[in-house]
């Protein structure tokens, strides 16, 4: 990989938007894939449809019997088997949450890792450009298979800011997905988001295993994805940390993330753009 060192941060090594594959055996891939894949579809869009019913119940069912994936939720300062004050902890309505995004998945772990029972209650603040836009849940999940930057949702101002009263409000403060392996630079337009009346804020920390789940660039697409997740090789496991922010600024997110030993680098955006148009070049 070294033909993209170009984009690799210069204080850590890291290349946070480099895609990364498991190999598979042809047996695996022309055989097992393909039966899990005609087994698993059906009950996958029964209980994507069951979503509109009874929507917690529905994401939970899909992730634990279709994709298989596990969730160790922590909170900083409580033991993991003081469980009736993790349970206490967990964001709900009027909540802010700053978290690192790298996968389609991101926002629906923050909302079963909530006390909000409706996903229509999950709200997604993503900054791009020079602006703060508010997205639904089901379009921050498509934001991994879109043109980078592209605009999407509703822009924040200060006029319609009161539409995200009795919201759990999940900020992407990096504005663009990574491969999880670091932290992009924050937006500088976040600022407003840390005055909003009547909050309380958490910083989210979402680290996934295996390496291949994460989408730093749209080179599959959700059907595609949706395939890789039916087939993994081994069971998905996600670690949430979770870091109260009373006061309630974008400098305390950040050392909640550098305290968890998170490295943050010096691209963002931008940087990523250009590294997709090289990628292109050199995978045609």
């Amino acid at each position: 990989m070294e033909k993209f060192s170009n984009w690799r941060d210069k204080g850590t090594g890291i290349a946070p938007f480099i895609p990364l594959s498991a190999p598979k055996t042809p047996v695996t891939k022309y055989l097992v894939d393909p039966l899990l894949i005609l087994v698993k579809f059906p009950f996958f869009i029964i209980l994507y449809w069951f979503t509109l019913l009874a929507p917690k119940p529905a994401v939970k069912a899909i992730y634990i019997w279709i994709f298989r994936i596990s969730t160790d939720v922590l909170v900083e300062g409580l033991r993991k088997l003081n469980k009736a004050e993790i349970l206490r902890s967990l964001p709900d309505k009027n909540t802010v949450v700053v978290s690192n995004f790298s996968t389609p998945l991101d926002v629906f772990v923050i909302y079963l890792s909530s006390k909000v029972s409706s996903l229509s209650a999950v709200k997604v603040i993503v900054p791009i450009d020079s602006a703060l836009y508010v997205l639904s849940a089901w379009q921050a999940a498509w934001l991994c298979f879109q043109p980078i930057g592209q605009v999407c949702g509703t822009k924040l101002t200060s006029q319609n800011e009161k539409t995200l009263a009795n919201k759990l409000v999940v900020v992407f403060a990096e504005g663009t997905s990574s491969n999880n392996r670091a932290l992009l630079s924050f937006s500088s337009v976040l600022e407003p988001i840390f005055a909003l009346k009547g909050f309380s804020y958490q910083t989210m920390l979402l680290l996934w295993y295996p390496n291949t789940i994460p989408v730093p660039i749209p080179v599959v697409g959700p059907i595609q994805y949706m395939a890789q997740l039916f087939t993994l090789s081994s069971r998905p496991y996600v670690k949430v940390k979770i870091t109260p922010n009373p006061q309630g600024s974008l400098k305390a997110s950040k050392l909640a993330y550098q305290d968890n030993g998170v490295n943050m680098v010096d691209l963002g955006v931008a940087e990523k753009k250009k590294f997709y148009e090289y990628y292109q070049s050199q995978t045609k």
